[in-house]
């Protein structure tokens, strides 16, 4: 006889709304604790978590008015903005799969990923109207029925005979919270993969997966739900699973304030560090070097700031010495993941920053990573092979794509595709990261399994 619950006289919708994890119940939760604290700055608009609510509610019901249903795929082409966030969450709360496109494809990559995932919708900002109308009419599965155009002039009547309307109609209505059946392994997202050797490949991940990214995220960046809040602005494209996932989420998550920048610009993040109490910055090599360069002996505000973290490659010792004499406050940390299982996998200890500051740190509080063999085996520490992962942030799986599938799952274990070789409690990796970009070479990290680098051959985000 065996113990179960006895939930026959509950409708389903009402267990689920108790027991789930739906990312779109995160500005819900949110806005209950923090109703008028600043959640999203873009430009001069600035969204309070009741706001973020608010519009992500309203996005949802226009998206059940325009006809989705659960599982069904909205693409997004749009930088950082408002209206990016609002979708998603507004994609999130009726269990419709949400697609951000990355802007500096081709229209044929974009293309093929509308034949591959066929969205119903497409949101696109004014400005990649023209990329989308040019993608529409290369594809070859119709599967668009409705386009919708934020920040547009003139309105469009139809892109590529497609009708259209603008975004702000999508969310006009005022409605209360909505609220529709979204099971913790409903996919979330689909977000493509760079595709550098192949056609690129859907990586599906679910509701429950971004959320335990986040969480460990939350730990591991040390954001603190309170008073002393994070402030984080993101310059890195919110299309991107380093952006999305990695940076945005946890800070909504504990109440926090994203401040989005459509590009890198050092000279503005100078002006949040003087003007917002930044306490999060996450850049590239390059524009760390750029951001120092800008600021000279010091920066007004960042003092404030308590992590400074980098990815793609390490840094120069010079380098990371001029970034802590500017940030004398903050932990100057690498890390690393991949899109498949919802980054970081790997993260420097603040304790790394001084003497192993050449590897990629430990795996995250989530993550277990392995060294396995071609027949299957697990290998001791001194014994070369692939870098395989478990956690519950690990994608669903590729989209259409049985065979990747069964390559990439096969073994009870996430084939990463990476080679490595443990020695005692380091690892010595030869690694391409696709989240960040990166390559590695060999280098040893006494004490704990350490991840090591060299420069990124690719860029990758």
């Amino acid at each position: 006889m065996s113990l179960r619950p006895e939930l026959g006289g509950v409708a389903l919708l009402t267990v689920n709304l108790v027991q789930r994890v739906c990312l779109g119940d995160l500005p819900t939760r949110a806005a209950q604790q923090f109703p008028h604290r600043p959640a999203v700055v873009d430009g001069d608009v600035v969204l309070t978590y009741s706001e973020l609510e608010a519009r992500s509610n309203a996005a949802a019901a226009g998206l059940l008015d325009l006809g989705l249903q659960r599982g069904d795929v909205v693409a997004m082409l749009m930088p950082n903005c408002w209206e990016f966030l609002v979708t998603f969450f507004g994609c999130a709360k009726i269990g419709v799969v949400c697609m951000p496109v990355n802007l500096g494809i081709t229209a044929e990559g974009v293309a093929f990923q509308f034949d591959d995932a066929r969205p119903k919708v497409a949101v696109v900002e004014e400005s990649f109207a023209a990329l989308l109308e040019t993608a529409l009419a290369a594809t070859t599965v119709s599967s668009v029925e409705r386009v919708v155009v934020a920040r547009t002039g003139a309105p469009h009547a139809e892109l590529a005979g497609i009708p259209v309307m603008p975004f702000a109609e999508l969310i006009s209505a005022t409605v209360p919270a909505v609220e529709v059946l979204v099971e913790d392994r409903d996919i979330a997202q689909c977000l493509y993969t760079s595709g550098t050797t192949s056609r690129p490949k859907a990586v599906l991940t679910s509701h429950v997966a971004v959320m335990m990214a986040a969480l460990s995220t939350c730990v591991q960046f040390r954001h603190e739900r309170g008073d002393s809040c994070s402030v984080f602005p993101i310059v890195l494209p919110l299309f991107h699973v380093t952006a999305l996932n990695c940076l945005t989420l946890p800070v909504l998550l504990t109440g926090g304030t994203v401040v989005l920048h459509r590009s890198f610009d050092p000279n503005a993040l100078l002006h949040d560090l003087a003007a917002r109490q930044v306490t999060h910055l996450m850049l590239l090599p390059v524009m760390w070097g750029q951001l120092v360069d800008a600021a000279g002996k010091g920066a007004p505000g960042s003092e404030n700031v308590r992590m400074a973290i980098y990815a793609m490659a390490p840094m120069s010792q010079q380098r990371l010495d001029e970034i802590r004499e500017v940030f004398p406050n903050a932990d100057v940390v690498l890390g690393s993941g991949q899109t498949e299982f919802t980054p970081p996998s790997v993260l420097q200890w603040p304790s790394h920053q001084w003497d192993k500051n050449a590897s990629w740190g430990t795996a995250v509080i989530t993550t277990d990573v392995r060294i396995m063999g071609p027949n299957g085996k697990l290998l001791p520490r001194g014994q070369e092979g692939e870098i395989v992962y478990r956690g519950p942030q690990a994608m669903q799986g590729y989209g259409n794509n049985e065979a990747a599938n069964t390559a990439a799952f096969t073994h009870g274990w996430f084939h990463s595709g990476d080679v490595g070789c443990p020695v005692s409690l380091n690892l010595r990796q030869s690694h391409q990261s696709e989240a960040f970009g990166v390559s590695s070479h060999e280098v040893e990290a006494p004490g704990v399994l350490l991840w090591a680098v060299r420069a990124a051959s690719s860029p990758g985000l």
